[in-house]
């Protein structure tokens, strides 16, 4: 019985160093603070034109299918960044009180893992998706490509969604 429980305890310490190990190691990768030149660069190795709007903002357009040229503004965290795209909504669709576009952001934001939506100041849907990088470039420029990836085939979505919403 005791030699379970020494046993169990001494599992119990290796896993809480190993957390707080880990928890020393999240905090090291995440500290690293990014310019506007580091976050721009990484789009860039993507194919992605970027133009620096401040220390904190950076402005991209990129080709979303059929949604055409988007325009998404990045901010730029201590070790993330966020990206924006609005999608300015016909007053037709703006004004409607049949809880369409409140049901379609929370449908959204409950079953979508890696971006968000809901209404600016404006009523306009925006799109947001955070991404946290590490210290190792080469890794970020991998990230960076595939956050992109899934940002776009959001707006596509969203894009899709807006048209659905304003012919209905």
């Amino acid at each position: 019985m005791h030699y379970i429980t020494i046993i169990g305890l001494a599992l119990a310490c290796c896993q809480i160093s190993s957390l707080e190990a880990l928890d020393e190691s999240i905090k090291r990768e995440t500290s690293t603070k990014f310019s506007a030149e580091d976050i721009s660069a990484l789009f860039t190795a993507n194919g992605q034109t970027v133009s620096v709007v401040s220390d904190k903002y950076l402005k991209t357009v990129f080709n979303a299918g059929i949604a055409g040229n988007r325009t998404a503004i990045i901010r730029i965290g201590e070790g993330d960044i966020s990206i924006y795209s609005v999608h300015v909504l016909p007053e037709k669709v703006k004004n409607r009180d049949d809880g369409t576009v409140l049901s379609f952001t929370s449908n959204w934001n409950a079953n979508k893992r890696f971006t968000s939506v809901y209404n600016d100041s404006d009523g306009d849907l925006t799109l947001q998706s955070d991404l946290f990088l590490c210290d190792d470039y080469n890794s970020n420029v991998e990230l960076v490509g595939k956050f992109m990836t899934t940002f776009i085939k959001s707006v596509t979505d969203i894009y899709i969604y807006r048209h659905t919403i304003y012919i209905s």
